[in-house]
Parts: C-alpha cells; structure tokens; sequence
C-alpha cells in the first residue's frame, strides 16, 4: 500500500518538476558559467518552504525520518564528484528521471550508468564511512526547531541576496516550487523517511546483479540489516524505488500533455561518453555522500543537518569543474 501512495506521490513530483522547468544542472551552469540566476530563484523558494513545511512535520507533528549525517570528508569528495557528473551528464539525481519522462535521448545513457555507479559506490562503502568526520548534529534537537528553522531562512535570505536578488523570479516556477515542497513533505509519512532518489538506483541495480548470480554477501554495505532487508524485499515494495518509476511516469503524462515531449535525438559519441561519465560519477558520489540534491542537500537541510550546507558547497565546486570539462565532449560550456 505505502508503494502504491509512494508512486502516485512520484507521478505528482515528475509532473511538478516539468510543469514548473525546475531542475537542478541548468540551472547551476546558467549561473556559474553565464552568470545567469533566474532559475536559482525556484530552487531558493521550493528550499525555504521545504525547510518550513519539514520543521513543522518534525517539531509540531513530531514526525520521524529526517536525514542527519555527518558533515566529513565523504560527503564533501561525493558531493564534488556528482557535481563533476552534472554538469557532464546534463542532468542531477531528479532531472535524469524528469527528462527520461520527457523524452530525452541522453539520459537513456544517463540512468544504467547511474545505477552502476550507485552500485559501485556500495562495494567500498566502509572505506568512505571511516575517514575522519564529526558527530552528525540536528539543529532542531540541538536549537530546537523554530530557533533551527529562523536560523537556516536568516541565512537562506542572506544567500539569496548574495546571488539572486537580480534574478526575475518566473511565477510559474515559483508556484510550481511551493507544490514541489509540499510534495516532498508528504514522503515523511508515506515512505518513512525524506525524500530520496539515489538509494532507489543502488538497489535496482544490486538486485539486478544479484539475479544475474552476484553474491552481496561479502559486501559490509549489504551485511547492514537494513539493507539485507531491501534486497530481500521485492523490489516493487521499496518506496524509493516506486517514488522514482512514479517521476518519469508524472514526467511522461505532463511532458505529453503540455506539448514537451522531446522526442529521442541522435546524439555524437563524445556525447555519449560524457552522458555514461556523468551518470557514473554522479551515481558513485551520491552513495558515498549520502544521496543527490534532492536526498542529501535538500533532505539534509530540511532535517537541520549541517551536511546538506556543506554538501552543496562541494557539489557546485564540482558543478563549475564539470563546465570546465564539458567543451572535451563537445557540450557547450
């Protein structure tokens, strides 16, 4: 039942996300390599309220499922990673599903090396879980959540008029922002934790191995009692996983009802090869990091967690490094 609610939650997020154009790639490239950030105004919007909505959900509703970790080393190389990976793949965690939905050629070459390299990113998961890292702290807990929420919106207006105060925001974007949040917030009770993507990747592709005759056995990631139960649940049940099938199918209803079907292109080898690129580092990053924009910037915020800050610091050093890098597979930069 939870899966069921979890993909109807997933169509009504895909189809938001192309209503309303938000994503997360573009969006950082059109600002940092053309100074151009009008469609960082959604994502400033779609945060605040993400963080209000959230802060109630926690404090008020005393709602559990929150993403706290801590702010190390990990989650700055996996974030500086997928970063690289965005800007190759030209997509994040959510665009790719969006713009599969909408008919895009590239992320047919996106998402299997994304799922391989979530995979990946579990084999020496132990590695990166024991590099130096302090205590995971919630601010709510620590604050209290109406201190921790005044806090994070203070310095969430301070950063918008550091960078965007020029930027026009659109007013359908903005709307769709707001839906966006009150989506998200809706993961809390129907699939138990924030809204993630990623986790849904690196179980369908160690599901997929392991029918193929991998033994995750001898993997510590897999030993977690956690995660074995995942890969002996069928994979239909995982919420996360519904959640993101129910993203490219919203995305495919609105994509075709709006006139947005992309329709498939043929695209250059080097493309290609940066689309595989892409989706492979930004699938290894985020399972060493903790999940993408959506889970570990975004989630991590809105539960307070200092990492989700120091996650998209990383991530948009690694976004600027991918530019740079996007003229050697004939992208535009």
């Amino acid at each position: 039942m939870n899966a069921l609610a979890a993909l109807i939650l997933g169509m009504a997020l895909g189809a938001t996300l192309i209503w309303g154009r938000i994503g997360f790639a573009g969006t950082f490239r059109a600002w940092q390599a053309e100074d151009r950030a009008d469609g960082l105004a959604p994502l400033f919007v779609f945060l605040g309220a993400g963080i209000v909505l959230h802060a109630l959900a926690f404090g008020a509703f005393g709602a559990s499922g929150g993403f706290v970790a801590p702010a190390g080393v990990t989650v700055a190389f996996g974030a500086f990673v997928f970063g690289i990976g965005m800007q190759l793949a030209n997509a994040c965690g959510s665009g790719t599903l969006a713009a599969l939905g909408s008919g895009s050629t590239r992320m047919l070459a996106v998402l299997p090396f994304f799922v391989a390299g979530a995979v990946l990113g579990t084999l020496n998961a132990d590695f990166w879980d024991a590099l130096p890292a302090p205590p995971a702290i919630s601010l709510g807990e620590a604050l209290g959540w109406p201190i921790a929420t005044l806090a994070q919106l203070v310095l969430l207006v301070v950063l918008w008029i550091a960078v965007a105060r020029r930027a026009l925001p659109e007013r359908r974007a903005c709307i769709a922002a707001l839906a966006l949040a009150a989506f998200a917030v809706l993961a809390l009770p129907i699939a138990g934790h924030v809204w993630g993507i990623t986790w849904g990747f690196a179980l369908t592709g160690s599901k997929l191995a392991q029918s193929l005759g991998w033994d995750p056995s001898g993997v510590s990631f897999w030993r977690q009692d956690w995660a074995r139960a995942a890969l002996e649940t069928p994979l239909w049940a995982d919420t996360t996983v519904a959640m993101d099938a129910g993203i490219v199918a919203g995305a495919i209803v609105a994509a075709r009802a709006l006139g947005q079907w992309g329709g498939f292109a043929k695209l250059r080898k080097r493309e290609w090869i940066a689309a595989a690129l892409g989706g492979i580092a930004m699938g290894y990053g985020a399972r060493i990091s903790g999940g993408c924009n959506i889970g570990a910037f975004v989630g991590g915020i809105v539960s307070g967690s200092p990492h989700g800050w120091l996650w998209i610091i990383a991530a948009l050093i690694g976004s600027r490094t991918g530019i740079a890098l996007r003229p050697f597979f004939a992208m535009r930069a």
